[in-house]
């Protein structure tokens, strides 16, 4: 699909200017980081409590829902997230930091780009095209681009069958862990069999912002419960189990629960 877009935005005439950003109060820097509509925003945390997960919350398009971003911090004064936009299409997003379940948001009436008690942002210049945006944008938003997780279970898989017993493949999502960086490792405490004590925390393996576990032995149709986090150091990063869909009915009391089918 990325070969695709790359002829698309070569069968176009694209002008892109390399535009300085004055010093902004919240926004420092907007990068360009691919020929694919990849961006990355650089956004102060001063005046935010330190020691703290900082998240971004914009449209998930043009004109667009809101979502959650996957996010990173460079210490406690300076917030990343990177997106895929179409180059002169404007952004609408807020964000802060988040101790526990308690957010908090950061104030943009200093900035110059405050919009409606948020922000808003030209993210480049408008592509020079007789190609409808909107055949673009689709082809940025295409299927086999990263999507956005509607539960933390995305997916199960019984990769053995032996008896009544199965190996499995369960898939977590990492994108509500908000703050926590890509190099942070997954680590996952379950139950070593069905209704019976469970393992205490270990690493797992990480695909880009899912981790992946396996397991042996399973009776075939019994539940699993279990708990993962984010170590990075000695830091522990957790997700808000809240913010959720409710229809995920994988939340179970404070943890997870999955039948392995």
């Amino acid at each position: 699909m990325k070969r695709l877009i790359g002829l698309v935005l070569m069968a176009v005439s694209i002008f892109i200017g390399q535009e300085a950003f004055a010093q902004d109060c919240r926004i420092l820097a907007v990068e360009k980081t691919s020929e694919q509509g990849d961006w990355q925003i650089r956004m102060s945390l001063k005046d935010l409590p330190i020691n703290s997960q900082f998240f971004f919350k914009g449209q998930k398009y043009p004109n667009g829902p809101w979502i959650y971003y996957l996010s990173t911090q460079d210490g406690n004064d300076v917030g990343i997230t990177k997106l895929k936009w179409p180059s002169g299409e404007f952004i609408e997003f807020s964000y802060g930091v988040r101790i526990g379940e308690k957010e908090f948001w950061t104030d943009p009436t200093c900035s110059g780009f405050e919009y409606d008690g948020h922000f808003r942002l030209q993210l480049g210049e408008k592509v020079k095209t007789r190609v409808p945006i909107e055949a673009i944008t689709l082809l940025l938003l295409s299927p086999d681009e990263p999507v956005i997780h509607k539960c933390p279970v995305v997916g199960v898989k019984r990769i053995l069958t032996e008896g009544d017993l199965g190996d499995y493949e369960i898939t977590l999502s990492l994108q509500k862990f908000l703050g926590a960086p890509l190099e942070a490792v997954p680590y996952i405490d379950r139950q070593e069999a069905p209704d019976s004590a469970w393992t205490g925390f270990y690493p797992i393996s990480r695909k880009e912002d899912v981790a992946i576990e396996v397991i042996k032995k399973w009776p075939i149709g019994s539940p699993i419960e279990f708990s993962y986090k984010l170590v990075h150091g000695e830091e522990n990063f957790w997700q808000d189990l809240a913010s959720w869909d409710t229809e995920c009915l994988q939340v179970y009391n404070d943890h997870f629960r999955v039948i392995l089918e």
